[in-house]
């Protein structure tokens, strides 16, 4: 994995050190790099190819550099890669789920629910969360997320506290 280009992204080497090409490219990081197939064709990994506000995984063919995303709920998927490289957990969550891991096979196909995890904040009354877009002066988009008090009124004002991310490579929503 190297920084290169401006993101994260899978390069392929000799065992030399020749580099033989770039295997990932565009506006968005890898963040994880999970293994091999069996027969060692295809590069499994976790990157945030669909949105700063989501972690997929996905496979990737080392000759074709067709990729295959292996996940498909919204959210956060941080998945591991058996030693064969046939079966993958996926452990995610998203805004309205606490955690759900699975054991999936190398395709992606769920094989195994293996725990969802209870709302911890069932019990509680707490405001709405919005997710919001704002533009950089260079165009940049960063994202944000206004959480509201509980029976918010509009017409009320309320102290605000401001927490900034550290930067557009590595956004903190």
């Amino acid at each position: 994995i190297s920084e290169r280009d401006g993101f994260d992204h899978l390069y392929l080497y000799q065992t030399d050190g020749k580099l033989l090409k770039q295997i990932t490219s565009g506006n968005w990081a890898v963040t994880d790099f999970l293994g091999f197939s069996p027969k060692g064709d295809k590069v499994f990994f976790n990157a945030t190819k669909e949105s700063p506000l989501e972690q997929h995984s996905y496979a990737i063919g080392l000759k074709t550099l067709k990729t295959t995303k292996l996940t498909t709920t919204k959210g956060m998927h941080r998945s591991q890669l058996s030693h064969s490289g046939l079966f993958m957990i996926d452990n995610y969550s998203h805004a309205t789920l606490s955690r759900e891991i699975l054991l999936n096979d190398h395709q992606g196909k769920t094989i195994k629910t293996l725990l969802t995890a209870p709302n911890p904040l069932i019990d509680y009354q707490i405001g709405e969360t919005k997710l919001v877009e704002l533009k950089a002066d260079d165009s940049t988009t960063l994202f944000g997320r206004l959480i509201f008090p509980f029976n918010f009124d509009p017409g009320k004002k309320y102290p605000v506290v401001v927490y900034v991310y550290g930067g557009p490579h590595a956004q903190l929503v």
